[in-house]
């Protein structure tokens, strides 16, 4: 069984003894036990940060696909539920810390940040010294994406991205065939600049054994001195930081994320 069966299975089990929903969500004609009804999409988030996520949302304050949220293993719904509390307080000193990057104050944040050139990343959050921290939320996702897309011209995409990724990547992997083997990845990269002190932060259960197998690329691609600007932190870890940082402060926070791991932490 894989990760991703063991996740359907487990938040299946969620939406019935937790949420208390019986009836199944439907996605491509057919009833799905790990997706939630439309009407009910919303029990997708965690209970103590639920109301005021829609309310933003249905206001036009907060930018999310709602398509993917009756997904109770959607990695974007999870994005949320992980990152919302902390962009509603403006706070990101635990978010940043539980990741191990370095704290500075943050004069900006965005989820579902589209870069100029149309790629997405999950959160980006600015700081005052004008660095930028980029971080992609994975959960049931099998590795990086690769180039699979025959309307697409990558040809041309990677002709357009080399000259920015030629001080990020080293030679011997800046190839078309590696470009299109892990397109998501290189689409990432392309974000950072070799001057600057923008860091990428992927986050992915270590559970996820599929994604795993993609991890050592990242080492193996990267020109050594812009290694430090990519970080993996995994989400079991990130979780636990977060529950001890707030077992005697904030009581509001340690409820979210003491619901975030049970809901989607596989032991």
């Amino acid at each position: 069984m894989t990760y991703d069966d063991e996740l359907k299975m487990h938040v299946a089990k969620y939406k019935r003894e937790k949420l208390k929903v019986v009836e199944n969500g439907v996605w491509r004609n057919r009833e799905h036990e790990h997706i939630l009804p439309v009407e009910q999409r919303y029990l997708n988030l965690l209970k103590p940060y639920r109301q005021e996520f829609k309310c933003r949302f249905e206001s036009g304050q907060f930018t999310f696909n709602i398509e993917d949220l009756p997904h109770l293993n959607s990695s974007q719904a999870m994005g949320v539920n992980l990152f919302f509390p902390f962009h509603v307080a403006e706070w990101y000193s635990p978010f940043l810390q539980a990741l191990r990057i370095e704290d500075e104050p943050i004069q900006n944040s965005q989820f579902e940040y589209v870069m100029p050139d149309q790629t997405n990343v999950d959160i980006l959050l600015v700081g005052a010294s004008g660095r930028r921290v980029f971080v992609e939320v994975k959960l049931k996702e099998r590795g990086f994406g690769a180039a699979n897309s025959k309307k697409v011209d990558y040809a041309r995409i990677f002709q357009k991205h080399s000259p920015q990724l030629e001080s990020i990547v080293r030679n011997d992997h800046l190839t078309f065939r590696k470009f299109k083997q892990y397109y998501q990845l290189f689409r990432y990269l392309s974000f950072l600049s070799p001057e600057s002190s923008d860091v990428f932060c992927l986050l992915v259960p270590r559970r996820n054994e599929l994604f795993q197998k993609d991890i050592p690329v990242i080492n193996e691609i990267l020109r050594d001195e812009q290694k430090a600007k990519v970080k993996v932190a995994y989400l079991e870890d990130v979780v636990e930081r977060l529950i001890s940082s707030f077992q005697n402060d904030n009581q509001l926070l340690l409820q979210q994320f003491i619901l975030f791991k049970e809901k989607y932490i596989l032991f």
